[in-house]
């Protein structure tokens, strides 16, 4: 059972417990929810997985447009998170071995589901979105494979979050010192917001106060990608988002995401993604 819950005040939470996982994706406002003895304060891009053998329950009113996903599935909580934040544990293995504040399937699988994260990373977020939006939608549907295909996103969005889980986890083990490592998580926030503004090297060297190459080796280590690189996937997403609506000018997609002309978005594009923008919105 998947849907997208819109809640006001005076509503609150009532204390429930099912015997299936239940998934939130909080997509506006905030939720406070309280399972077993820790409390959850979850504000957007929050997603929690809420175990079958506790109960849970509202805490606090509020605002908030969720995503929710019940299901069944043969996965096991390793631990609880505490107090809204990742343990800072090792990984499992691919072995299965035990790790806080994370879920993990069969042994066989190398894929572990975070207890309560936040996702931050744009071109993740956006696509989660669209999953959400789909997923009820197919949910709703009536044609003999919808429900299918509404299990399968929704396999896909645990997937982006075990793989932004994993990325967290590995940049804390990144070999970036002093306070460039304090500067990297703003530059990724400035990229995700300020994308369709005209960005420079020089521009980002004075406004953070490294030279532009050493401030790109850091960021590569931390993120894998250049500076450029990452801002282009921001841009190209938002501009697939964009196409899609079949609102917007390829002029006017091209100007609203950072791209100096239609000839250079169209190139990039291609280049990122395969296909063309016109192609895009062909489909």
């Amino acid at each position: 059972m998947t849907d997208i819950a819109r809640v006001k005040p005076p509503y609150i939470h009532f204390r429930r417990q099912y015997h299936e996982y239940i998934f939130y994706y909080i997509l506006e406002g905030e939720m406070y929810l309280r399972e077993g003895e820790e409390e959850y304060h979850l504000v957007e891009n929050d997603c929690i997985l809420l175990d079958p053998t506790r109960k849970h329950v509202g805490y606090r009113t509020s605002v908030c447009n969720f995503l929710y996903v019940h299901f069944s599935q043969d996965i096991r909580e390793v631990s609880a998170v505490g107090k809204g934040c990742m343990s800072e544990g090792d990984y499992t293995d691919t072995e299965g071995k035990e790790q806080d504040g994370a879920w993990t399937g069969s042994q066989d699988k190398d894929i572990r589901i975070p207890k309560y994260y936040h996702m931050d990373e744009m071109v993740r977020t956006i696509r989660c979105r669209e999953i959400a939006r789909n997923m009820t939608q197919l949910f709703r549907g009536h044609e003999p494979y919808d429900q299918i295909q509404a299990e399968c996103l929704f396999q896909e969005l645990l997937l982006i979050e075990a793989a932004d889980y994993a990325n967290s986890m590995h940049r804390k083990t990144v070999p970036v010192h002093g306070k460039v490592r304090e500067v990297i998580p703003q530059l990724i926030t400035y990229l995700n917001t300020s994308y369709q503004e005209e960005i420079s090297g020089e521009m980002l060297a004075e406004k953070y106060h490294y030279h532009f190459d050493y401030l790109n080796r850091q960021f590569t280590k931390w993120t894998d990608k250049t500076i450029f690189h990452y801002l282009n996937t921001v841009r190209v997403e938002r501009a697939r988002q964009l196409l899609m609506t079949g609102f917007y000018s390829m002029e006017e997609i091209a100007a609203q995401t950072g791209f100096r002309d239609v000839y250079y978005f169209s190139r990039v594009f291609k280049k990122y993604t395969g296909i063309t923008p016109g192609q895009v919105r062909e489909e």
